[in-house]
């Protein structure tokens, strides 16, 4: 068969013990089991120093430091329509979009999410102008967002910025770095948490610290730590991912006992009654910080986006608490004024 064009190369320097090469191209994929499968026995999949040797066998096993080369199939036509829904851009130009995202919206379509998420509005503000290599469903994206966490997400316009962004992402030359609002106070109170992750044995949309998860790595520290008189004792820490598995920072975070705050599903309580601004389900987690190196120029690009109301209400509530805290220069654009 003619090989596609398109063609991602993932390395597993994360994997812990061996897995069969259709489980891992399917987490790291995004794509189901079965599909991961299909492309295997098709020959699609090459060791990246010998490609001219597919491997066939879904069942073969991965190991620390393999690099492959996924010939990924001809799109497909997008069928999604477009919409007309507000997005609050920080950048654009002719290669990369990068939007402060709003907690509630869907990043792209999936089960129960048919419209009106991220992509949906990317196709009508972008037009034709995203790029196509994470499929028909995914067009443009290059990492995700929790549908109740707000904050930074950047947007390739065409293939070659996605591979560029895809590589610093991978390599972990692109910094991502998120406040978070938690419970109680952290010891140490910065530090680097460690705890593989995957999906909770008994409850479907969980994650959880399980020995048979992948490796997870969480870096934090506490911007300020105050008792306030509705919330108790609560911290606002800065945190930083070596990796980026689902759920990641609430599930750290809620292991220790220190869940995020309003993020019920892992164990926080809701604020809606004292803080009617939060909506069901909104996490107090914002991706506030993006480093990333321009895909064209090579300049090094930094953006700061302000938290939403909710979040500021909180960090108004902890203000009130500890009115002589001093925040520097770069915490006052996340929550301006």
């Amino acid at each position: 068969m003619s090989l596609p064009k398109i063609m991602n190369i993932f390395t597993t320097t994360e994997v812990t013990k061996p897995e069969r090469l259709d489980i891992f191209l399917s987490q790291a994929l995004e794509k189901s089991r079965s599909f991961c499968q299909k492309i295997i026995k098709e020959g699609c999949v090459f060791f990246h120093n010998d490609p001219k040797n597919p491997i066939v066998s879904a069942s073969h096993k991965v190991a620390v430091g393999d690099i492959y080369d996924v010939h990924m199939p001809e799109l497909k036509e997008a069928r999604l329509v477009a919409e007309d829904i507000p997005l609050a851009v920080v950048f654009e130009d002719e290669d990369i979009i990068v939007v402060n995202k709003p907690a509630g919206l869907v990043v792209h379509p999936a089960p129960g999410h048919h419209t009106g998420t991220l992509v949906h509005a990317l196709l009508h503000h972008c037009k034709d102008q995203l790029s196509g290599v994470n499929g028909e469903k995914k067009p443009g994206i290059l990492h995700r967002l929790d549908r109740f966490t707000s904050g930074l997400i950047v947007i390739a316009k065409h293939d070659q910025a996605h591979h560029h962004l895809a590589e610093q992402i991978a390599t972990r030359t692109a910094k991502r770095i998120y406040i978070a609002f938690c419970q109680e106070e952290l010891f140490p109170k910065a530090g680097v948490i460690n705890k593989p992750i995957g999906r909770h044995h008994k409850h479907r949309l969980r994650m959880a610290v399980t020995q048979k998860g992948r490796e997870s790595i969480t870096n934090f520290h506490t911007i300020c730590c105050a008792i306030t008189p509705i919330l108790g004792r609560i911290s606002l820490i800065q945190c930083s991912l070596e990796t980026g598995r689902t759920h990641q920072i609430r599930v750290h975070l809620s292991h220790q006992r220190n869940s995020v705050l309003n993020d019920t599903l892992y164990g926080a309580r809701a604020l809606q009654e004292q803080f009617p601004l939060f909506a069901e389900g909104q996490q107090a987690l914002h991706a506030a910080e993006l480093h990333i190196i321009h895909p064209k120029t090579n300049e090094a690009l930094h953006f700061t986006a302000p938290a939403s109301p909710a979040m500021r209400a909180l960090y108004e509530h902890m203000l009130q608490a500890q009115p002589d805290f001093k925040a520097s220069k770069g915490l006052a654009k996340i929550f301006p004024s």
